[in-house]
């Protein structure tokens, strides 16, 4: 006999998976250790280990690219009630280091400052749309710069909005409840 032990992932990954409090797989019972709730058993065959690269299961992650450190702190300060949610925040302080955490941790969305040291956000937000494909990578460019002409510039490499320094906090923590569906 097996039971199921569901440890809180997040409050949306509990939801989706319809998961209760506690998870126990096979290799963790022990006769010896109190089991929550006995009346819960599951056989193995009703219920897969879901898969760790199942969409469900995978952390959804913020990228904060910016090269002015009170910035940084800014938007992080703006996003930290969605760490409560599970998301995890990422931060780059360059074009180049933000090219490479997009490839290597694949953010859902990017908030991409323009005039950056090494490469600027621009570019970054064209190798990522077009040149890598990156297409379902929400991209934000959020810049002092916010002449038409520069908007126009942002929409052609393929930002997905478009946002002007100074901003709002609130405006901010919005926009990523709604790029990340909560």
């Amino acid at each position: 006999m097996y039971f199921l032990l569901c440890y809180p992932i997040s409050k949306r990954c509990n939801s989706l998976l319809g998961a209760g409090d506690w998870v126990l797989g096979k290799n963790d019972f022990n006769p010896q250790s109190p089991i929550p709730n006995p009346q819960f058993p599951i056989p193995n065959s009703q219920f897969p280990i879901p898969n760790p690269q199942s969409p469900i299961l995978m952390t959804q992650k913020i990228l904060i690219v910016d090269d002015e450190p009170n910035i940084l702190i800014l938007m992080e300060q703006a996003l930290e009630a969605l760490e409560d949610e599970g998301v995890e925040l990422l931060t780059a302080r360059n074009g180049e280091e933000a090219l490479e955490t997009i490839k290597a941790e694949k953010p859902n969305l990017v908030f991409l400052d323009v005039m950056m040291p090494k490469m600027n956000g621009l570019q970054v937000c064209h190798i990522v749309k077009h040149d890598l494909q990156m297409t379902d990578i929400y991209i934000v460019i959020l810049t002092a710069k916010g002449q038409e002409f520069d908007k126009q510039k942002g929409i052609e490499v393929g930002a997905d909005l478009y946002l002007t320094k100074p901003f709002r906090p609130k405006e901010v923590l919005e926009k990523s409840m709604q790029v990340l569906g909560f």
